[in-house]
């Protein structure tokens, strides 16, 4: 419960520390290419972020591709990526391009943008 409560932002106590929000244990910045747009594919990864615990958010780019970003449990943001990559998504995913980066618990929810 301790970090699904600091992820969505809640304080510990007033009587401790002032750094008191956890951060999550894991951050994917990936950019996913194929037929992603229009697709639905922003409402599946909601979903597949919802079933796996993770906050963050998809965006479609000018370019056609979808910036996806999660934070949340380590196994949950795995999950996230193999669900990514697994073939069984909306539309068609052709390419993920991913980097692991530190998480900075910036999320409340998993966000379509």
């Amino acid at each position: 419960m301790g970090l699904w409560n600091s992820i969505r932002g809640r304080r510990q106590s007033e009587d401790e520390d002032d750094a008191a929000v956890d951060l999550p244990e894991a951050r994917l910045e990936a950019l996913v290419s194929g037929r992603v747009q229009g697709v639905g594919f922003r409402w599946w990864a909601r979903g597949v972020a919802q079933e796996h615990d993770v906050l963050g958010y998809a965006e479609n780019l000018a370019d056609g591709r979808v910036e996806v970003v999660v934070e949340g449990p380590a196994e949950g943001v795995q999950a996230f990526y193999a669900a990514l990559t697994s073939g069984d998504t909306a539309g068609h995913v052709s390419d993920v391009e991913r980097w692991d980066a530190d998480p900075t618990g910036e999320f409340r929810e998993f966000d379509v943008r």
